[in-house]
């Protein structure tokens, strides 16, 4: 079975660490916000998001995140 590793210079491409770490949970929140998307516009399951804007989605996207310790700074 074939391995890959990933090396990084810490501090100095601490950033680019943190990214690959907290990998699996950024997709988890995208997934989920998908899926929520998804729901409503086949379901309508959330009447309350009549007329969202694209800053209200946006703020459903950052507390997933913030849920999971992960934010874009």
């Amino acid at each position: 079975m074939a391995k890959g590793t990933l090396t990084f210079d810490l501090p100095e491409e601490q950033t680019e660490f943190d990214m690959a770490n907290r990998a699996a949970d950024m997709w988890a929140v995208l997934d989920n916000l998908d899926q929520e998307l998804r729901s409503h516009l086949k379901y309508a399951s959330h009447p309350e998001w009549h007329g969202e804007t694209v800053e209200d989605i946006r703020k459903i996207l950052l507390d997933a995140m913030a849920e999971r310790g992960i934010n874009f700074n």
